[in-house]
């Protein structure tokens, strides 16, 4: 747009993303802006395209594969520090769990006892009977 007309950048700056773009987010996440998921998909397949339909979906598994272990192990080694709202709130948190036991019955229904009350969580429909799960 800037080559064919220098003027529409700065028109298009000033009446603001949300009058011209479907979809714009102001936060950075992972330090490579892209207007369209699909042309950053079709760009890592292109050789991939040439292939039969039933080894294009294998290559395109391996890649969201990839992806995946490489974002997750990305995700793990970081180490963000909060502000100091969220920061005490976590405190509180682990002050508060610090007198709680918790014996899990399957893999998503707990039993919590907190100062020898009890209460049941689910984790997969994340629900308590203390009716906090719900509410957080």
């Amino acid at each position: 747009m800037e080559q064919i007309d220098g003027r529409v950048k700065y028109y298009l700056f000033d009446i603001g993303y949300h009058k011209w773009c479907r979809a714009h987010s102001k936060v950075n996440r992972t330090m490579t802006m892209t207007s369209n998921i699909a042309e950053s998909l079709n760009s890592s397949i292109r050789e991939a395209r040439e292939l039969p339909i039933q080894q294009l979906l294998e290559e395109i598994r391996m890649l969201i594969n990839r992806l995946n272990y490489t974002n997750r192990n990305t995700a793990q080694a970081k180490f963000t520090k909060l502000t100091v709202k969220y920061n005490a709130i976590l405190d509180e948190n682990l002050d508060a769990s610090q007198h709680m036991m918790v014996r899990p019955s399957t893999e998503n229904l707990h039993s919590v006892i907190d100062n020898g009350r009890l209460f049941i969580v689910c984790l997969r429909e994340r629900t308590c009977s203390c009716r906090r799960f719900q509410l957080d």
